[in-house]
C-alpha cells in the first residue's frame, strides 16, 4: 500500500492557496487495478494511506514555514 500511495504522491486534490486536503481515488485506484492489487483492501486501507500523507504532507508545510520564519528574521 505504501509502494502505491507513493507512486501517487502527485495526484492530490488541492485547494484553495494550494492545500492538499487528499488523494485522487481515481487515479490511485486505476493504479492499482494495473498493479494487479486487490481492490478490496485498496479500498479498505485508502482512507488511513490518505489520512497518513495528508498528515505528513502537513507536518512538511509547518517544517517548511519555521525554516522560511527563521531565514527572514
Amino acid at each position: 500500500m505504501l509502494g502505491l500511495v507513493e507512486r501517487c504522491q502527485g495526484q492530490v486534490r488541492v485547494a484553495g492557496f494550494g492545500q492538499i486536503i487528499g488523494l485522487d481515488y481515481g487515479a490511485v485506484l486505476r493504479l492499482a487495478d494495473l498493479l494487479g492489487l486487490n481492490m478490496k483492501i485498496v479500498a479498505a486501507l485508502l482512507p488511513f494511506a490518505e489520512a497518513g500523507f495528508i498528515e505528513g504532507m502537513k507536518q512538511l508545510q509547518d517544517q517548511n514555514d519555521r525554516q522560511e520564519s527563521h531565514g527572514n528574521a
